[in-house]
């Protein structure tokens, strides 16, 4: 009984929206994904470039980083 009311109510719903829906979740998927892998790879290539020059990663530097870039 409730797999028929699935049916009917996946029915009502146009078979468009359920597209347009699918295609802004894999948009807004998407952007999170490479907004965090920039991130990522920023704070990666800061920390590996201050520590080959022999530097230290102050808690100001490595803001004013983030801050410019």
């Amino acid at each position: 009984m409730t797999v028929f009311l699935i049916f009917l109510i996946d029915m009502k719903i146009p078979r468009r929206e359920k597209l347009k829906a699918e295609v802004q979740n894999l948009r807004y998927g998407t952007q999170c994904n490479t907004t965090i892998s920039r991130l990522l790879i920023k704070s990666f290539s800061f920390f590996y470039l201050t520590y080959t020059d022999h530097l230290l990663a102050d808690v100001d530097v490595v803001l004013l980083y983030f801050i410019l870039f």
